[in-house]
């Protein structure tokens, strides 16, 4: 790794290059630390529908949804979500009163976001459109004070949800809240 790293200054912007470290980067890290056994909570991997479309990039031909105790993960990559096509948030920094659940069409997902894969919607949210189906729409308040708004695929979405929803002391909130939202 501290010969990639010296190599990347020098080839800094090089987007293959990038994509190559990265990769050679998130293997060292799994090994090293073993992360696969550490505290998922929830987890879920799958081959995307549209994988054969996809052949010469390859990253996208897996799906994966992780929680874990302090964080939630989405995205694409080959055994577990690669930092370029993947998304991870702290639990702590997801807006609570903001997830959603809901179901997406075909249609929904062409008219909404152009398509599958990751998009850009006209509202600004960052879609992870996987597959039609259940998705879950959350809100991650970001250090500089803004917020950005996210949707992923999952095949749980209501076991996702229940493991992201922070449990709150009766006195903060006057009862339990474990409520979700459908749209």
């Amino acid at each position: 790794i501290q010969y990639l790293r010296g190599i990347s200054r020098e080839k800094k912007g090089n987007f293959q290059f990038d994509l190559l470290f990265s990769l050679v980067q998130n293997i060292c890290a799994k090994v090293m630390t073993n992360d696969t056994l550490k505290n998922h909570l929830y987890e879920e991997r799958w081959r995307v529908p549209w994988a054969p479309l996809v052949f010469f990039l390859p990253i996208f031909n897996k799906y994966n949804v992780i929680v874990t105790d302090e964080n939630l993960s989405f995205g694409y990559g080959f055994d577990d979500p690669v930092r370029l096509t993947s998304k991870t948030i702290s639990k702590s920094n997801i807006e609570q009163d903001s997830i959603t659940v809901g179901n997406a069409s075909w249609k929904d997902n062409l008219l909404k976001f152009g398509g599958w894969g990751i998009r850009l919607g006209l509202d600004g949210t960052i879609a992870y459109n996987a597959k039609n189906g259940n998705y879950i729409e959350i809100v991650e308040k970001r250090n500089n004070g803004t917020t950005q708004k996210y949707r992923f695929a999952s095949n749980d979405a209501e076991k996702v949800v229940s493991l992201l929803r922070v449990e709150k002391s009766s006195d903060e909130v006057g009862g339990p809240n474990n409520s979700v939202k459908n749209i």
